[in-house]
């Protein structure tokens, strides 16, 4: 098969020009395959430098695309592309250069014994720092004809591989852009949470409480979207910090952290430290006074079963205030201001206990 390395060249760049990505690279192994009559094509790149393993971002076997995989170089006709030291055999073969095995490819290398393949040329892909970044490959089962469509095939393979080249290397900096910015992302997702969560108990802090319970006003008074607001202080808890210090303090009230939230429903019933010793919860969606004191019993009965890390002969109670939105409310400062007076009336009693706003039982009683 006499080839007109331009012609072919003119095919290849028809047929690939609209393509990107792996598109693209599919389409060069199938019409390399193809227009040359390689009975195996593929595009490879570099996990990583200094590797061994290469990935196959496409191939192409007989016609039937392979898809992608990946292969560790020792053993293969590839690894003469990055070789540094080369055997006399192939002490005319400069690494990172065009690599062109003439005959017995199957019985020269441990990888391709149980192939057919006599014929191996494979060119080098590089970035824009001349670094090997990875190789286009293509086996033959047929030898060649003679030296002129050996030169033919390899000066075509090199002169494509300029535009697979550029198109790895425009799939690598589109790979390291959109990974740098999911990594920014991420950053500022953690940046967010740090800066709305309170970095002992790792709760919502007051910062955030604030803007949730704002939301939640804005919520009621545009469609009358009911929430609840629980605040809760631990009681006697100054006499931790006295008697134990204030590290068995701080764990008591790690303590207290994660049995809020075990009590809670993620989304639904947020949990915040908006003070020293003195917690809440935002409960949101459908609720009844029914709802708000079962939370409240369950939360007390979780507190007076559990032991304090540290002070395993020591049970802490929590007193409670809840409080709802009322129609007249010009904030959402008001339910707050009702809450608090509810954890007083709490205290005052006995502690121990929930107590809800008033406004709220008479309303329930209507």
């Amino acid at each position: 098969m006499s080839i007109d390395p331009y012609q072919a060249l003119k095919a290849l760049l028809y047929e690939t020009a609209p393509l990107t990505g792996e598109t693209f690279f599919r389409a060069a192994a199938l019409h390399l395959s193809r227009i040359l009559r390689a009975d195996f094509v593929f595009v490879a790149r570099l996990r990583q430098a200094d590797s061994d393993e290469v990935e196959v971002i496409a191939s192409c076997k007989e016609g039937q695309d392979m898809g992608a995989w990946s292969f560790r170089l020792p053993g293969t006709p590839c690894s003469l592309i990055y070789a540094r030291n080369i055997y006399d055999e192939w002490d005319k073969v400069q690494a990172g250069q065009m690599v062109c095995v003439n005959e017995l490819v199957y019985r020269r290398f441990e990888a391709t014994r149980d192939t057919r393949y006599e014929v191996f040329v494979g060119a080098p892909l590089r970035d824009s720092k001349k670094n090997l970044i990875g190789h286009l490959a293509l086996f033959f089962e047929q030898r060649w004809l003679s030296d002129a469509h050996r030169r033919h095939i390899v000066e075509l393979v090199e002169l494509f591989s300029y535009r697979v080249e550029v198109e790895l290397n425009r799939m690598v900096l589109e790979s390291e852009r959109l990974q740098a910015l999911a990594d920014l992302e991420a950053a500022n997702k953690r940046l967010l949470q740090e800066t709305i969560t309170d970095p002992l108990t790792q709760l919502y802090n007051r910062r955030h409480f604030s803007q949730r319970m704002q939301e939640a006003f804005n919520r009621y008074r545009r469609n009358r979207s009911g929430y609840a607001l629980i605040l809760i202080d631990v009681d006697y808890f100054k006499s931790i910090n006295d008697e134990y210090g204030h590290e068995q303090g701080d764990m008591a009230l790690q303590h207290v952290a994660a049995i809020l939230r075990s009590n809670s429903r993620t989304d639904i019933e947020l949990v915040f430290r908006v003070g020293g010793e003195e917690f809440a919860i935002l409960c949101q969606g459908s609720l009844s006074l029914m709802i708000v004191q079962k939370l409240g019993a369950r939360i007390s009965q979780a507190f007076r079963s559990s032991k304090i890390p540290g002070l395993p002969d020591k049970v802490l109670t929590v007193s409670m205030g809840a409080a709802f939105p009322a129609r007249q409310d010009s904030s959402w400062h008001a339910v707050y201001n009702r809450a608090d007076s509810a954890l007083y009336e709490a205290k005052n009693s006995g502690r121990d206990q929930l107590v809800i706003d008033g406004g709220a039982l008479a309303a329930e009683g209507e």
